[in-house]
C-alpha cells in the first residue's frame, strides 16, 4: 500500500514523497520511496508501482537484485584483501631483506 506525505521545502514549495510498502504477515518484504513536485504525479506513480509489484515475478526480481550491505562488505574484503595490503617503505624493505640475509648466513 502506498502512503503520500506532503513536505514543505525551505523555499516554500511543496514536495510529495510516496512510500510503497509490500507486507506479508506483518513483515515488510519490499519498500521504496520516490519524491515528486506534483501530487497527481505521485498518485499516478504509486498506483502504477503497486499494480506492478502485485505480479509475483516483479517482486521476486526486486528481491533478488537487492544486495545487503553486509554482503557488499564481505565481497569487497574478499576481493581486495590481498590487493590493499600496504607495501613496505624502502627502509623497511631493506631492513627485512638484511634480516633475511643474516638468518640465512647464520644457518650455513
Amino acid at each position: 500500500m502506498a502512503t503520500i506525505r506532503a513536505r514543505k521545502q525551505s523555499d516554500g514549495t511543496t514536495r510529495y514523497t510516496v512510500v510503497v510498502r509490500i507486507r506479508k504477515r506483518k513483515i515488510i518484504v519490499h519498500q521504496e520511496c520516490k519524491t515528486f513536485a506534483h501530487r497527481a504525479s505521485a498518485v499516478t506513480w504509486a498506483k502504477h508501482r503497486e499494480v506492478e509489484l502485485e505480479k509475483p515475478d516483479t517482486l521476486r526480481r526486486e528481491q533478488q537484485t537487492a544486495i545487503t550491505l553486509a554482503k557488499l562488505i564481505r565481497w569487497y574484503i574478499e576481493t581486495f584483501e590481498t590487493i590493499s595490503l600496504p607495501l613496505p617503505t624502502p627502509r623497511v624493505a631493506r631492513t627485512l631483506f638484511c634480516m633475511k640475509l643474516t638468518t640465512r648466513n647464520t644457518r650455513n
